[in-house]
């Protein structure tokens, strides 16, 4: 189920951006597929949080916060992709004489145009500087 929801999110997405869909169909057309969906059962993270981020930029749009054409700008990065999340990093530092660490959680959409064979999901990237 999560799939095929995450597949048809998108894909509305898609189709409002280009125009075949208009705001107010594409509202009501969420609104009736994502309903309570941080307590349905069968919908992983990812479907939630992808979920709540178009509802967030459809409610901030509703407060006048974006124009239009900036909540199309906006959906565009959940139109496609392959979501990555890392977990947490632990980044040491020595500032003076004071060593310190800081753990730092991050996500990455990436369009699946993007993707390539060079990607290995579980590797590490050390970048020496």
């Amino acid at each position: 189920m999560a799939a095929s929801l995450d597949r048809q999110i998108r894909e509305a997405v898609t189709q409002y951006i280009a125009g075949r869909l208009a705001l107010r169909q594409f509202q009501e057309w969420f609104a009736s597929h994502t309903w309570n969906i941080d307590s349905r059962a069968g919908a992983d993270d990812n479907l939630r949080r992808l979920a709540n981020d178009v509802d967030l930029l459809l409610a901030e749009f509703s407060s006048g916060h974006w124009t239009e054409q900036e909540l199309k700008d906006k959906l565009r990065e959940h139109r496609s992709g392959v979501v990555i999340h890392t977990s947490p990093l632990l980044v040491h530092t020595n500032a003076g004489s004071r060593p310190g660490a800081v753990s730092i959680e991050r996500s990455f959409n990436i369009p699946a145009m993007l993707k390539s064979p060079e990607i290995e999901v579980g590797k590490s990237l050390l970048v020496n500087r």
